[in-house]
């Protein structure tokens, strides 16, 4: 068993069950995308610990196209290791620009 199947399997997570579950909710999300992801970064944008870690608008734009893709690969799959590997970047990258670590525990909240 690999590292990411012994995840989902602690959490319980079963591609073909859970998996059919996410796609068939994907396009009743879709249209919530947007608003999901103007909330997330207004909350992102209320806290200077978060804040501190983004350049300027123009990024703020481009990462909100990155979390909407993210979403849609969260509920379309194949959660196998590229999407593993995927997710580890992006918190590599959370790591490396130095953004404390209490908001990565809760942002997805």
């Amino acid at each position: 068993m690999t590292e990411w199947d012994e995840m989902k399997a602690y959490v319980g997570f079963d591609d073909e069950v859970d998996g059919a579950r996410l796609r068939r909710f994907a396009p009743h999300a879709e249209g919530r995308l947007p608003w999901a992801v103007d909330r997330f970064y207004d909350a992102i944008l209320q806290f200077e610990g978060a804040r501190s870690v983004l350049e300027d608008d123009a990024q703020v734009e481009r990462l909100k196209v990155t979390l909407k893709q993210w979403c849609r690969e969260l509920l379309a799959g194949p959660w196998d290791m590229a999407y593993c590997e995927r997710r580890r970047r992006i918190g590599h990258v959370h790591v490396r620009v130095g953004l404390p670590y209490r908001y990565m525990f809760t942002a997805m909240n």
